[in-house]
């Protein structure tokens, strides 16, 4: 078994001298073999190091490095002669967010799998700045998420050991979590165990405790056909990212005051308006382009709204303001779990209460008013659609028989 990658066993060390094996032109790039295995390439959804080489004043940056033919190659913006000793410092800070990001996957995911039933883990990509997982064959409900974030936060803050092994192929454990077929492609098998949560075949970089991650987020969580896929930051990307978060959110409640608990109810609130907003559009958009919503019975002119979006308070004035030359009845119905209604009448032989009255009682609600006005409301109404066309055909009949 040949040794393993200094990555696996040195993680953070970030200077190394090397010779240059190989270098060829492609493109706009070179690419270049050394003879230490010290930077890990892109694979096993992590992407790659970053790093730079130095031949005495030639410095070269090192913007990728793959895998091709077994060997770890370096694509780099500098060409180097073959046999040139270098200086090669990798950008640590980079391959610690990976770290961090990728032992942040291992905990949540490893939650995810354990405590949903047939979540199965499917597309990962770390880099250093964030990190994406599918958990296949679920639609993971926020509480799930939010549960498995919150033990992955208990883990980091148990700052417990990340303990590192390498396997060979046929003695890979029943109890890591391992991709299907890995252990026909690689004679070496690393794995990860953190205790009490995950133990996982893997061979990208990690922090060596869980202490190291610092903090983590769940930033975003998407549905599809075909499962969940959760977005993350961890360390200062996620400190940040909370922060920035919470700071726009405190500022604001000077402008509009609340307290900050009552964020969500301040958002819901938000919600309802911009709903009740466009509904109250679509609303004026019929009343100004639809010809049918009035009708004559029994000589009376019957004109009906359905208001959704409107405030019963926002009603009140324009009734008010109501004028007409003829005999005429004014329907205007706002819906809603609680529904309400106010029927306005011109010119009719007895009070607004004798058209209505024992429709709105009689479907379970209450009402009152003038001679002129009646308002009425009910509660609990799950089709209030259906409501509003129940009671226009009550009154159609009252009026047929004034």
């Amino acid at each position: 078994m040949r040794d393993p990658p200094i990555y696996w066993t040195d993680p953070l060390r970030a200077e190394f001298e090397v010779m240059i094996e190989s270098c060829s032109k492609s493109e706009d790039h070179f690419e270049i073999t050394i003879n230490t295995d010290c930077l890990r390439p892109a694979g096993g959804g992590q992407a790659s190091d970053r790093a730079i080489l130095r031949v005495g004043e030639t410095v070269g940056r090192v913007i990728d490095t793959i895998e091709a033919n077994d060997q770890v190659v370096l694509i780099c913006d500098t060409q180097f002669k073959i046999g040139d000793h270098a200086v090669l410092t990798i950008d640590i800070d980079w391959r610690k967010r990976m770290m961090q990001h990728h032992t942040a996957e291992h905990l949540f995911a490893g939650q995810i799998i354990k405590t949903v039933e047939g979540a199965r883990l499917g597309y990962i990509w770390i880099d250093g700045e964030h990190g994406t997982v599918d958990l296949d064959d679920v639609e993971l409900t926020f509480e799930q998420v939010f549960a498995a974030e919150r033990e992955v936060q208990r883990a980091i803050s148990e700052d417990l050991e990340v303990i590192t092994e390498i396997h060979t192929a046929g003695d890979l454990g029943p109890d890591v979590r391992a991709r299907e077929g890995i252990t026909k492609k690689h004679e070496m098998i690393r794995t990860v165990k953190i205790p009490g949560y995950d133990a996982s075949a893997c061979s990208g970089t990690h922090v060596r405790r869980t202490g190291e991650i610092g903090f983590f987020k769940v930033i975003d969580v998407h549905h599809s056909d075909t499962g969940t896929r959760v977005e993350f930051l961890a360390g200062q990307r996620a400190m940040f990212f909370v922060t920035k978060i919470f700071n726009l959110a405190f500022t604001r409640k000077y402008e509009y005051p609340f307290e900050m608990e009552q964020l969500g109810a301040i958002l819901d609130k938000g919600k309802r308006a911009i709903d009740g907003r466009t509904a109250l559009v679509k609303t004026i958009s019929t009343i100004l382009t639809d010809r049918t919503i009035s009708e004559e019975v029994n000589g009376i002119l019957l004109r009906c709204y359905y208001l959704e979006g409107m405030e019963t308070r926002d009603l009140k004035p324009l009734i008010k303001q109501l004028r007409s030359d003829r005999r005429e009845v004014r329907l205007f119905f706002i819906p809603g779990m609680k529904s309400n209604l106010t029927l306005w009448t011109n010119e009719l032989p007895g009070p607004a209460k004798s058209i209505i009255h024992k429709a709105v009682e009689g479907f379970g609600g209450r009402g009152g008013g003038s001679d002129r006005v009646y308002t009425g409301g009910f509660t609990d109404v799950e089709r209030p659609r259906d409501l509003f066309e129940r009671i226009i055909e009550d009154i159609k009949s009252q009026l047929k028989n004034l």
